[in-house]
């Protein structure tokens, strides 16, 4: 069994919130720097471009996330994870503005996306960042129909999700899994250090795709 350095057991569901916001800050700025959204969409192509990189970080991370071993942990924290997909979206806006998507060649990031949740507690961390990234896109469709008109954005402004029900979602099952360790897979140890650590390395995921974003289209998954 594995251990990491911060244990569930005794950390209440405040405690874990808190946890992941302080354990992450760092990185959820330096993702917003590297992005510079809502500057870096000037134009269609910036747009496109940005809507690419998401793509190629979603998609893999999302395949992960379904994994089949870990169906009854995502149940036991009341997490339903259809309710959570978001890559969907990326690909209806997508064949709108740029038909022909995804570019002949490309390669999902599927071995970086599988660093990222190598445990369900990874799993978990991983979930929380991807929502509480559908919180700033709302904001962001804004920018950039305000930017550039009428153009499709079902994935920022997550269109029939229901917000901020997913959300709300991620925050309950943290609690519940706080409070019981219930996710944890059959003889594996998981604690607060694996959530912190799925958190930290789906943001390092993004920031690596997003990484000189400026406005040209992404041709491949960014490395």
């Amino acid at each position: 069994m594995r251990r990491s350095t911060t244990a569930v057991e005794g950390i209440n569901a405040d405690d874990l919130l808190s946890l992941l916001r302080r354990e992450t800050s760092a990185l959820h700025d330096h993702v917003e720097d590297v992005t510079d959204l809502p500057g870096a969409v000037r134009s269609h192509s910036d747009y496109v471009a940005l809507l690419q990189r998401f793509g190629f970080v979603y998609g893999p991370l999302e395949q992960q996330l379904g994994a089949a071993r870990w169906e009854e942990s995502w149940a036991r924290i009341g997490i339903d994870l259809a309710q959570h997909r978001r890559s969907h979206l990326i690909e209806h806006d997508l064949r709108e503005l740029a038909p022909g998507w995804p570019p002949a060649g490309s390669v999902p990031l599927s071995s970086a996306a599988a660093a990222c949740v190598r445990t369900f507690g990874q799993a978990l961390g991983c979930l929380y960042v991807l929502e509480g990234s559908s919180l700033g896109g709302r904001v962001l469709a804004r920018h950039v129909t305000a930017a550039l008109g009428e153009v499709p954005v079902s994935f920022l402004s997550s269109d029939g999700r229901g917000h901020p029900g997913p959300w709300r979602s991620v925050c309950a099952g943290l609690r519940r899994f706080g409070d019981a360790s219930g996710g944890a897979d059959a003889g594996d140890v998981v604690d607060a250090g694996d959530v912190v650590a799925g958190a930290r390395e789906t943001f390092r995921l993004f920031a690596r795709s997003m990484q000189g974003h400026a406005g040209q289209p992404a041709l491949g998954p960014a490395t």
